[in-house]
């Protein structure tokens, strides 16, 4: 790729990053401003539900769209991509969120939700679904401008909408929740009527001849053997991401879980930032190195990927140690003052889990999801290890304070399993070429 085209994506995928951070802090000082401790902890669970589910139904199918982005292109094949990935995730969503809805009218009364809680949270995964589907193909296709202008007007009508909804009412964690389906329900709206999607250009009959049947079985089946071992894989990634505030939820109370979240939501924000900004920069970079097997492409990409996130990180996690007093004053409203004391552990784990993470897309892009399921399978057991009895001793403190630990030892897994991943990879090339 050349170095103009390097520098506008990475221009669009920067602004895109930071002008939606920019939204998401303003939604956690808006809506902690609307909602007590209690209600943003019961928020930030019904959105975890939604997030499980989506990891399960839409997320494993999507890292194969990635993945296998760069071949499809080479080949022409962008359209039956698509018809053949919407249609799994589609079905895997709609069945979702089926099953939410059904649970809900089933216990929904015993967690004290209204019974319309369930059609809430299903109809928060298919928005969060049908948009992040987009994005996906967005950005395989280096289409970084669509991509940001995506995530930056969700970030920022989310709040605005919720506003609204709190309005009209009233102050719930259900009222919140409406106001950020609408919102995105209106930017994927929007994206489909005004935007060139991928692989839907002209009409379908043009771009999948009737032919093309064979060619689109093997691809479906390509997709359902690369995302079949990401669905535990997606269980372990939503506990890693979200699952600490269950347990503290379950174990010292919903106020202290929506401390938690509000502090984690706030400092996880720039790193995750960083992380997907690196990320969407190299990741399409690394796919076409390893599809052209270019051997020294993928080092310096791991290198140049790893640096950037590390540097990053590292700056992020002394700026919250510094200053966490005054973020605090800034950022949150006063019934959320114990906050400054969990900062600069949540900090230092987000860092540590940055580069855990980027380890892990190694396994993905080497096509070994076997790998990147015992990395974060044996981290989600580390967790739950190092959590449970940290929280039981120590409370909230001490479920930050885990955070590094847990994550740190993530690291270790994340980089031994990938260099394992590179080296049967390379292997398994050299094999195929003797064989030919």
């Amino acid at each position: 790729m050349g170095l103009g085209r390097f520098l506008r994506d990475g221009g669009w995928v920067i602004f895109g990053q930071l002008v939606s951070a920019l939204g998401a802090l303003a939604a956690i000082r808006i809506v902690t401003e609307l909602l007590s401790p209690d209600a943003f902890g019961r928020l930030t669970l019904l959105v975890g539900v939604s997030a499980l589910v989506h990891n399960l139904t839409a997320v494993p199918t999507m890292q194969s769209v990635i993945r296998f982005f760069a071949d499809c292109s080479n080949q022409g094949d962008i359209a039956a991509l698509r018809r053949v990935s919407g249609t799994l995730i589609a079905r895997s969503v709609m069945f979702g969120a089926f099953g939410l809805v059904l649970l809900w009218a089933m216990i929904g009364s015993k967690w004290g939700d209204a019974p319309y809680t369930g059609a809430l949270v299903a109809s928060a995964l298919i928005i969060d679904a049908a948009r992040n589907f987009e994005f996906g193909l967005f950005n395989a296709a280096r289409r970084q401008r669509a991509a940001a202008l995506i995530v930056v007007a969700d970030a920022w009508c989310r709040p605005i909408l919720a506003v609204i909804s709190v309005s009209f009412f009233g102050a719930s964690a259900q009222s919140v929740l409406v106001g950020y389906i609408v919102a995105s329900a209106l930017v994927v709206a929007t994206m489909r009527a005004t935007m060139s999607l991928e692989g839907r250009a002209v009409q379908s009959s043009e771009l999948i001849p009737p032919k093309a049947d064979g060619k689109m079985e093997r691809l479906a089946l390509a997709i359902r053997r690369y995302s079949m071992p990401l669905i535990p894989v997606a269980i372990f990634g939503w506990f890693n991401g979200m699952g600490d505030r269950y347990i503290i939820g379950a174990m010292i109370g919903l106020e202290q879980a929506g401390l938690y979240a509000a502090a984690y939501g706030l400092v996880s924000r720039p790193f995750l930032m960083v992380a997907s900004t690196v990320e969407l920069i190299f990741r399409p970079i690394l796919h076409n190195a390893i599809a052209a097997d270019n051997r020294k492409r993928i080092k310096q990409v791991e290198r140049l990927w790893l640096a950037a996130v590390g540097v990053c990180s590292a700056i992020g996690v002394i700026g919250f140690y510094e200053f966490s007093d005054v973020i605090v004053r800034i950022m949150f409203a006063e019934s959320y003052g114990q906050a400054r004391y969990i900062m600069p552990w949540i900090a230092a784990g987000s860092a540590l889990f940055n580069i855990a993470t980027v380890l892990t897309r190694f396994c993905y892009a080497f096509n070994d999801t076997w790998n990147a399921f015992l990395v974060i399978g044996m981290g989600t057991a580390i967790t739950i290890l190092v959590l449970v009895p940290l929280v039981f001793y120590y409370g909230l403190i001490g479920a930050a304070v885990a955070n590094p630990i847990y994550f740190g030892a993530q690291i270790l897994l994340a980089l031994f399993f990938s260099k394992r991943s590179e080296k049967h990879f390379h292997l398994t090339k050299v094999v195929q070429a003797v064989q030919t």
